[in-house]
């Protein structure tokens, strides 16, 4: 344990200087040496993912993990363990979005699922599974797990914003427009809410030849978020343009 302690302080610096691969290198002797404190396994997993090896970043996080949920943190002294278990907190979560990372799509919805099913309103989780699920191109699932955040009355403004992204990349518009118009009320001076509300009100209502008639008040939507748009960014051109 001294050696891994003297490793990890050696590795330290390396990554306060933004030398990730010398890092790596010296963090992966200390695992070597000593597999008993997550600390390292920790970094390694931010580390690993700030370069792209998202696998090896997920190897790390559930190792880190499993050693927190073991006996061995009931060993250690009150402070260490503490830590331990705070740290431990942020893992799941952090799993699930690397495994998203690493394309790791069917693993990384079971496992926000299994999280869902203790803690169902959990926006963190429950925005992960509807980007997961986009990416599996499943847009009515991920649709129905985007609108459960809708449900959730009181959320920060970008919690909506993220939702609404969601939701436009899975081309579902009217919903999309729905959550932008909800961030934009969470915070009024939200420009780029405002802009992709505008924007997600016009994908919903195409017009041309052939395309169905808007229904009664959504050109009066359209105006009304755009006039919003326009009035943080007036020199805005796509603004004028959308109107």
């Amino acid at each position: 344990e001294t050696a891994w302690i003297e490793k990890y302080q050696e590795a330290a610096p390396l990554v306060n200087a933004g030398e990730y691969e010398e890092s790596i290198v010296v963090f992966e002797q200390a695992n070597a040496i000593y597999k008993e404190r997550p600390e390292v396994m920790l970094t390694l997993g931010q580390v690993y993912s700030q370069t792209g090896q998202y696998d090896k970043a997920v190897e790390n996080f559930q190792a880190a993990e499993a050693i927190i949920n073991s006996e061995r943190t009931e060993q250690m002294d009150s402070a260490t363990a503490a830590s331990w278990r705070q740290q431990g907190e942020d893992l799941p979560v952090m799993i699930a979005q690397t495994l998203v990372q690493a394309e790791q799509y069917d693993e990384a919805a079971t496992a926000l699922e299994g999280l869902l099913e203790d803690d169902p309103e959990n926006v963190a989780y429950l925005r992960t599974l509807g980007s997961t699920l986009v990416a599996m191109d499943q847009p009515d699932s991920a649709q129905a797990v985007f609108n459960r955040i809708l449900d959730i009355d009181g959320l920060p403004s970008s919690d909506y914003y993220t939702v609404g992204i969601g939701l436009y990349r899975a081309e579902e518009f009217t919903q999309a427009a729905d959550a932008f118009e909800k961030a934009a009320t969470a915070s009024v001076n939200d420009r780029d809410a405002l802009e992709m509300w505008s924007r997600s009100l016009i994908a919903a209502y195409t017009t041309g030849e052939g395309a169905p008639e808007p229904p009664a008040g959504a050109l009066e939507d359209v105006v009304a978020a755009t006039d919003r748009w326009m009035e943080l960014d007036p020199n805005n051109r796509n603004a004028f343009l959308i109107k």
